[in-house]
């Protein structure tokens, strides 16, 4: 996801959604919710630990100073099953 040349998303809340016919494993310490003001460089948000649960899963950043601010986001794999 990315925003218009000089627009960033503050994120506060990311929902995401792990099928149940699906290993959770693929996805701990493989996945990672990234941000990036320049489409290269991008730093890592959250990664999955072994909290996360097939459904829905919640990450939030509940202090608005610290929340991501950033022009381009993307869920990325460390390995071809993890996303």
């Amino acid at each position: 996801m990315y925003f218009k040349e000089g627009y960033v998303g503050i994120i506060s809340k990311i929902k995401f959604y792990i099928p149940t016919d699906t290993a959770v494993a693929n996805f701990i310490d493989l996945m990672h919710i990234q941000g990036s003001n320049d489409d290269v460089t991008y730093d890592t948000l959250f990664t999955p630990d072994l909290a996360m649960s097939a459904g829905w899963n919640y990450v939030e950043f509940s202090d608005p100073a610290t929340r991501p601010k950033y022009r381009y986001y993307r869920f990325y794999g460390d390995a071809n099953n993890a996303i």
